[in-house]
């Protein structure tokens, strides 16, 4: 992701974000799912004794891989399985419908973005 993107979402949810946080290892096609994502963890998240937060984020064999820390209810495990299945059909670079693809490496791309 680049470095515009991953500042909004460090501005935007500082908490989501510890200093342990390692980085950002996904395209920019992903960053609004993911975006939308934090936006919906949000008010679910925000009196939790022990706080909710992401250690990674990364793309791993062409799926959305997030590692996280904290209270996970039900319903945060279903908003982070929504995003993984929405990413799982966007393409990684732009956005636009993807499908999973084999070649040096596994990735959903659409195909414009394939080589």
């Amino acid at each position: 992701m680049n470095d515009e993107n991953s500042h909004k979402l460090y501005m935007r949810f500082p908490d989501f974000f510890p200093k342990r946080f390692f980085e950002f290892a996904i395209g920019d096609g992903w960053f609004q799912i993911f975006y939308d994502l934090c936006e919906s963890l949000e008010p679910l998240v925000k009196d939790f004794v022990h706080p909710f937060a992401f250690l990674q984020v990364k793309e791993k064999f062409g799926d959305l891989r997030m590692y996280t820390v904290g209270d996970a209810s039900p319903e945060i495990k279903n908003l982070l399985s929504s995003a993984q299945e929405k990413a799982s059909r966007t393409c990684d670079q732009c956005a636009e419908p993807g499908v999973w693809r084999e070649d040096n490496w596994c990735r959903v791309r659409c195909d414009k973005h394939t080589k």
